[in-house]
């Protein structure tokens, strides 16, 4: 009997599961999705195998955090069901059903929801992970000739596993819950309200002057120190700008009736003063999960933009550090400035059969301390690579190089010198240091900047442009020729097939390498363009699925408690609304209250978490701005797209049941 009812109790309130169900079978499917990195169809070579075994490793540890969250958001979603479903729980025991008994009916009802929302989050998870694997297989420019059905039975293990456990933890407690309820209290749940204490308008108004100092300090700080200082500071960063966020939403009940009571013609429009006093009292007994929400939707939003835009800002840098098919250089310290060329042809091996054409060039160094150079140069008063010495080339080989990948080359004119800024924070340093006339003395040589401009041709491949280490001098042959030279390289390009190319040139790389440190302890060291250009799409693909992950689950925990606590209101104000009916309301003017409470109570957090995010865009942009990217609006656009998507379908979702709710003839019947 106690199936058959949990069952039919299912099927009947089918639509006031549907917003936990759904939030469920999402939560189960994002899990199994990124849980089965393991069985990517885009693992084809070593780099990328190494870079997924990394990706897989983050992962793990991020599904154990992403489990606490949703495990959290059950367990709380849970406490709004036995609330809704208290009375009916209490009928049970009027009726003479044993405790035990009403017990195991809410257990099996839990079981049932939770065992069909796994099930079909596992469906669905695996239909993603198939889109998922394509994706990755492009992003890495993967060419599958035939494709592969994925699925990851460890994945799927750990899928079942986690929420199983998630489970058997929220049923024990709400059966807890339930048994230590008074009969009296089952039956009378649903006419209990909260209390609370109206606050004093000056409390208010502290409070909300409070809460704007704090906001406005966190945000001060946050634009301050930008992206690369926040290590130290952003857990109190953090805790002043949740404070303060607090506190508005404390404040926030004290005076917006006030300030709504002040404007007659909105306060008596149509139900306003219902729904005002509604959204008045809800927010005053729930300012601390409106701060929780907020504060998600925040993560959210920084989670998918800072994924999305640093993964645009590492495509993008990818064709400025891929110039040359391959730089090898003599990495002892020892005999740094002796040619690599010479000590391969030392020992018996020549470099001429793999590459179509090369440079072999010097790097001098002039003893000159970056932080001396370009002190007060850069925004702000550090400058990257404080003990960094800058480097230099030769007029000569800077042409040399420039001709050899159809990059435009460099007449110096007499007695100056030209600088190359890499990265675009140098640029701007070295453009700012350029407005006045600037002198070194090299070689025993005063020479002028050139005033010109700043250079900006690569010289070799490598696996990432360095914001300590791009800035480097181009000098007179003569000049250069004074000034020691500390480290030989050699960029070039591979000869007839790339592909087949480079697997050759790394084998023997590799090999020749070895055997020449073991010989004259002289290590080669190098980049080909394929290498750093699959290390750079893991990374990137690593920082847009950890976005993604953590986004969407903070997005959907969010959306979902709200969700909940607007049904369960609605659920609670059922006999309001029947009042109203009977007072002659027009049933779409009770559907236009329903909105109005439901769509403030959704936006309101929503808004305030916009504004920080705004902030944290800001600064996103002076970061990646320093790299090279000068638009992150597309990566903007994305995220917001994603947020009013995914938010607004729950706002939806939320909207018609409560309106159900709210204009059924009798919820208490049901």
């Amino acid at each position: 009997m106690c199936c058959k009812l949990a069952f039919r109790n299912v099927r009947r309130s089918l639509k006031d599961y549907f917003v936990y169900f759904l939030t469920l079978t999402f939560g189960v499917c994002i899990f199994y999705v990124f849980g089965s990195m393991d069985a990517q169809q885009a693992l084809t070579n070593p780099v990328q195998s190494s870079v997924f075994v990394m990706l897989i490793q983050i992962m793990d540890v991020l599904s154990v955090f992403v489990s606490i969250v949703l495990g959290f958001l059950i367990l709380y979603a849970n406490t709004f069901l036995i609330k809704r479903r208290k009375k009916e729980l209490g009928v049970y025991a009027l009726l003479g059903m044993p405790k035990g008994k009403v017990n195991l009916i809410f257990l099996l009802e839990t079981a049932v929801v939770g065992a069909l929302s796994l099930a079909c989050g596992l469906g669905l998870g695996v239909a993603a992970s198939q889109a998922v694997s394509l994706l990755t297989a492009q992003v890495f420019e993967v060419k599958l000739d035939t494709f592969h059905f994925v699925f990851s039975p460890a994945a799927a293990g750990k899928t079942i596993l986690y929420f199983a456990i998630i489970f058997v933890v929220v049923m024990a407690l709400g059966s807890v819950s339930i048994s230590r309820q008074k009969l009296i209290d089952l039956l009378s749940a649903q006419k209990k309200n909260q209390t609370f204490r109206a606050k004093k308008l000056w409390h208010s108004v502290v409070l909300f002057l409070l809460s704007v100092a704090l906001i406005g300090t966190a945000y001060w700080m946050f634009i301050r120190n930008g992206m690369r200082m926040l290590g130290s500071e952003i857990p109190l960063i953090m805790l002043i700008g949740g404070v303060g966020t607090l506190l508005f939403f404390m404040s926030l009940s004290g005076f917006l009736l006030r300030i709504c009571k002040s404007n007659k013609r909105l306060y008596y429009n149509k139900l306003n003063m219902f729904v005002l006093r509604q959204l008045n009292s809800k927010i005053n007994t729930t300012y601390l999960s409106v701060t929780f929400i907020c504060l998600m939707l925040l993560l959210s939003v920084g989670a998918l933009s800072f994924g999305i835009g640093v993964a645009q800002s590492m495509q993008d840098q990818l064709a400025e550090i891929t110039v040359y098919d391959v730089s090898l250089y003599n990495g002892s310290k020892e005999h740094s400035e002796r040619p690599v060329m010479d000590i391969l042809r030392e020992h018996g091996f020549d470099l001429e059969g793999y590459l179509d054409g090369s440079v072999t060039f010097a790097y001098h160094d002039t003893g000159i301390h970056k932080a001396d150079l370009l002190a007060g140069c850069y925004e702000g008063d550090d400058v990257p690579g404080t003990n960094i010495t800058v480097d230099a080339v030769s007029e000569s080989d800077y042409n040399a190089l420039m001709e050899l990948s159809g990059q435009p080359t460099f007449d110096l004119p007499e007695g100056e010198f030209a600088v190359i800024a890499l990265s675009h924070d140098s640029q701007q340093a070295v453009k700012n240091y350029l407005k006045s006339e600037r002198t070194v003395t090299l070689g025993g040589q005063t020479l002028r900047a050139h005033r010109d401009g700043y250079l900006t041709g690569a010289l070799e491949t490598s696996t990432g442009v360095g914001a300590a280490e791009d800035v480097i001098f181009v000098l007179p042959d003569r000049v250069a020729a004074a000034i020691p030279a500390y480290r030989s390289t050699i960029s070039g390009f591979y000869a007839g097939d790339k592909e087949a190319a480079e697997t050759a040139f790394l084998d023997f790389v590799n090999r020749v390498g070895d055997e020449i440190e073991k010989g004259s302890g002289i290590k080669i060291y190098g980049a080909t363009s394929t290498l750093v250009y699959q290390i750079a799409l893991g990374s990137k693909v690593t920082f847009l699925y950890i976005g993604i992950y953590l986004g969407i689950v903070f997005l959907l925990a969010s959306a979902a408690i709200l969700a909940l606590q607007q049904l369960s209101e609605a659920a609670d104000n059922n006999q309001r609304y029947r009042l109203l009916r009977k007072l002659g309301t027009a049933d779409g003017m009770l559907r236009g209250a329903v909105f109005s409470q439901v769509a403030l109570y959704f936006f309101i957090p929503l808004a305030l978490a916009l504004v920080h995010s705004a902030v944290f865009f800001y600064v996103m942009q002076s970061a990646l701005t320093s790299i090279g990217v000068q638009n992150i609006w597309p990566s903007t656009l994305w995220t917001l797209g994603i947020v009013l998507v995914i938010y607004g379908a729950y706002f939806a979702l939320t909207y018609f049941g409560a309106r159900r709710m709210a204009t059924e003839p009798s919820l208490a019947t049901k």
